[in-house]
């Protein structure tokens, strides 16, 4: 196998990028949610919530415990 310059790589990662769909914020904030959960050994309630504060600061905390709660059910099932 050939290695490839950085040059090569950039090209490459950018090529394969541009045949993405585009996300919205909302999209990548719901990924990086879920990265982080599905990568953490526990589910820690105050860690998922803390997480939530960051991500939508201008959420109430009924809006927290909700999308919590929602979360609780996708991945726990």
């Amino acid at each position: 196998m050939e290695s490839m310059s950085f040059e090569e790589l950039a090209k490459r990662a950018k090529e394969m990028l541009a045949k993405q769909e585009p996300v919205t914020l909302e999209q990548a904030r719901e990924q990086a949610m879920r990265i982080k959960i599905q990568s953490s050994k526990g589910f820690k309630e105050q860690d998922v919530k803390g997480n939530l504060r960051i991500y939508y600061p201008d959420w109430a905390e009924e809006q927290i415990e909700k999308e919590f709660q929602r979360l609780i059910g996708l991945y726990k099932n």
